[in-house]
């Protein structure tokens, strides 16, 4: 759909942004770069189901659920694209206390800001998609569809980070001092100290969708 090329467009260009001043942020992240299966299905498909059951029943409240999805997708993404570009330290969900650019589960104004623009966006296109089709979600106006998908993929973003925080696998690099979402580092396993292990950064995402 228009919608997933919107998500995967804007985000391969986010993440090609000043990327070598992203570098030694992005080292501590478990995935980097060009996205690997389990990172597309994670992002994508929870909004193919919706697609799916669009076509299947022609009920256009499935619209709002794709457009949900990509949404919570691009918002989080565009959050830590260009969130760690900011000259600010980020606040820890969980500790609330000012930690180290890239840590897992922290927000910056920054990031924040541009989550609420990156659900806007895709609020902005599907709701103009509806309007141009003349499609009507029950007795909702446009406005309201629009803040629906852009709130509701916002929150969805938040809940990432929230997840991020506490229930993601974080691990410890003992040589360097400092957190990592890898469980090994130059070949050497890292030490687990938050979170569950098999909740990697990809169910994160897909549950957070």
């Amino acid at each position: 759909s228009s919608l997933m090329m919107l998500f995967f467009i804007s985000s391969s260009i986010f993440s090609h942004y000043k990327k070598q001043a992203k570098e030694h942020i992005e080292q501590n992240f478990s995935k980097t770069g060009n996205r690997d299966l389990f990172q597309v299905l994670a992002n994508g498909m929870v909004g193919t189901v919706y697609s799916v059951m669009y076509y299947a029943t022609g009920n256009p409240i499935f619209i709002v659920g794709l457009a949900i999805s990509f949404a919570t997708a691009t918002a989080d993404t565009w959050a830590t694209e260009l969130g760690i570009l900011s000259t600010s330290r980020p606040l820890s969900l969980r500790a609330l206390r000012l930690v180290t650019p890239g840590t897992s589960g922290a927000i910056s104004f920054l990031g924040t800001l541009f989550s609420l623009l990156g659900a806007m966006f895709i609020a902005g296109f599907c709701t103009l998609e509806l309007f141009l089709w003349q499609t009507q979600i029950g007795n909702c106006t446009y406005s309201q569809i629009f803040w629906l998908i852009a709130g509701a993929g916002f929150s969805g973003a938040l809940l990432d980070s929230l997840l991020g925080a506490t229930v993601q696998a974080t691990y410890f690099i003992e040589e360097e001092q400092k957190e990592t979402e890898k469980p090994c580092h130059q070949h050497r396993p890292t030490r687990l100290i938050r979170g569950w292990r098999f909740f990697n950064n990809d169910l994160v995402n897909f549950t957070s969708i």
